[in-house]
C-alpha cells in the first residue's frame, strides 16, 4: 500500500486536474482488502473506500495466502497482523462494504468479523447486503449493477462531485 499511496502522490503532483484531497479507492476481493488496508495503512490520502467482498480474516483464506505467507502455524503472526478487523479501530474515512451471503470465495463471515470490528471501536460504515448472492453478486438477480450504482453515490457523497479547474 505504501507504493500505491507514493505513486499516486508523485503522479497527482504534476497533474493540477487530479484533486489529490478527495481521493477513493474501490476494491473487490483482494482489491476490496486493499481498499480497507488503504485507509488503515494511507489515512493521509484515502478519503474514503469501498470494499466488496473484501477478505478480512487471513485464517479463512489459508488456501489463497499460505504460498506467500507460510503455513499458519509456522507464521502465525503474520497472519493476525494482517487482518482487518484486529485494525478497525484505525479506519477514519467513509468505508463502504458490499457482500453476498452466499459468497464461497470470501465467506459472509468476513464481513461480519469486520463489521463487528467496527462497531467495538465505534466507528461508522456502509454495508450493501445480498441475500443469496456469490462472488460476483450474482444468484438471486444480478445485484452488480446494484452495487456499482451505490458506490458511485457513496463516492459522491464522501467526496463530491466532479470539478472542473
Amino acid at each position: 500500500m505504501a507504493d500505491h499511496a507514493a505513486a499516486l502522490k508523485n503522479v497527482g503532483a504534476s497533474r493540477r486536474y487530479m484533486d489529490m484531497d478527495r481521493v477513493g479507492v474501490d476494491g473487490n476481493s483482494w482489491g476490496g482488502y486493499m481498499a480497507t488496508r488503504a485507509l488503515i495503512d494511507a489515512p493521509d490520502l484515502y478519503k474514503a473506500a469501498a470494499a466488496s467482498v473484501p477478505e478480512t480474516d487471513l485464517l479463512d483464506h489459508i488456501h489463497w495466502i499460505e504460498f506467500q505467507l507460510g503455513a499458519p502455524q509456522d507464521n502465525m503472526a503474520a497472519y493476525l497482523k494482517n487482518g482487518t478487523p484486529a485494525l478497525a479501530d484505525k479506519i477514519n474515512a467513509p468505508l463502504m462494504i458490499v457482500s453476498g451471503t452466499a459468497d464461497a470465495n470470501v465467506p459472509i463471515s468476513n464481513t461480519m468479523k469486520l463489521i463487528d470490528a467496527l462497531a467495538d471501536a465505534g466507528k461508522q460504515y456502509d454495508l450493501v447486503l445480498f441475500p443469496g448472492t456469490n462472488h460476483p453478486h450474482q444468484g438471486r438477480g444480478d445485484r452488480y449493477a446494484y452495487a456499482v450504482n451505490r458506490i458511485g453515490l457513496f463516492f459522491a457523497e464522501h467526496l463530491g462531485g466532479p470539478e472542473r479547474r
